[in-house]
């Protein structure tokens, strides 16, 4: 403490969301599904001696499971914040829940439309 009884440093806790740490928790699903669906597929045809065609399109099937189920993590997130976030209206984190939910259904009926359009064309 100073003569004047005032601190000289402090901890400041600012409580929000980093942009950063927001797009990695984002971008982390989809570099992980990409990776999964190239070793799948690399594995299935060099041990298992599989079709190349028929190995990338299961190996993208199982990488849109992971996209699927890494969209719904920034939800979850949301709903846990949501119990913290006392000082903001209810209509407003209801508004908020409702985006991000249809922010994932978005996503959700995109990987569907991607795995039914490659199971037309295999």
């Amino acid at each position: 403490m100073t003569a004047s009884h005032q601190q000289i440093n402090a901890l400041n806790i600012v409580r929000g969301w980093d942009p950063h740490v927001a797009s990695l928790v984002v971008l982390f699903p989809i570099a992980l599904s990409l990776s999964i669906s190239i070793i799948w597929s690399a594995v299935a045809v060099a041990s298992f001696k599989a079709d190349v065609q028929t190995s990338f399109q299961t190996g993208f099937t199982i990488g849109s499971y992971v996209v699927t189920a890494g969209t719904l993590k920034p939800a979850h997130v949301l709903l846990i914040d949501k119990g913290a976030d006392t000082n903001r209206s209810a209509s407003y984190r209801s508004r908020r829940i409702s985006r991000y939910k249809n922010e994932c259904l978005v996503a959700f009926m995109f990987v569907m439309q991607c795995k039914v359009a490659s199971q037309r064309h295999g």
